[in-house]
Formats: C-alpha cells, structure tokens, sequence
C-alpha cells in the first residue's frame, strides 16, 4: 500500500482535494477524477491489482477502477485539460518522495 499512498498523495495535491478523498463515496465530480487519476497511475507504476486497488479506494469492485482507468485513458487522447492533468501529476516525483520519507522514519527510529 505505500506505493499506493505515495501515489495518492501527489495525485490529492496536483487535484487539490483531501486526503480521505479516496475513501469517500461522493461524486463530487473533482473527486471523481482524482480517483481516475490515482487509478490510472497506480496501473501504469506498479503491479497492483484491480481488486486491491478498488479495495484501497473506499473498497470499490474491481470494474470501477477498471472504468476510471479506461476513462482516463480514453479522455487523455482527446481532452487536453485531462492530459494536462496527467502531465502536472507526472511532474511530481512521488517515488523520491517515498524514499525521503522512509529515510527520514528510518532516522527518527534511531
């Protein structure tokens, strides 16, 4: 789960919602999205499965993270704000951010 975390932080910041965004179960359009985003990600930078990951999102079915991906996918090639979007998450180095956090757990535990 801490690829997933990490994944999650960069695509709440970049969306601008908060963190128990993933959890919730609310529509509101930009959580919804963020939850694309966090789908889309999640699947092209880790081996994550889709029922793992729609279960860390508020214990969703698999198809919806299915769905978000795809949605992703599809908008990204035709919506320039979508692919926009994915371009300003990417800029974000949240695996770098990972190892920065663990080093600095690994010092306070010393």
């Amino acid at each position: 789960d801490t690829q997933m975390d990490c994944i999650w932080e960069a695509v709440a910041r970049v969306c601008n919602v908060p963190d128990d965004a993933i959890q919730s179960k609310s529509r509101v359009a930009e959580w919804k999205m963020a939850r694309f985003y966090f789908w889309y990600f999640v699947r092209t930078r880790t081996d994550v499965t889709w029922v793992h990951m729609g279960q860390y999102a508020g214990k969703r079915d698999h198809s919806t993270a299915i769905h978000g991906y795809q949605s992703i996918c599809d908008w990204a090639m035709v919506e320039k704000p979508v692919k926009r979007r994915i371009e300003q998450i990417e800029e974000v180095p949240f695996e770098e951010q990972h190892l920065i956090d663990i080093e600095v757990l690994d010092e306070e535990q010393d």
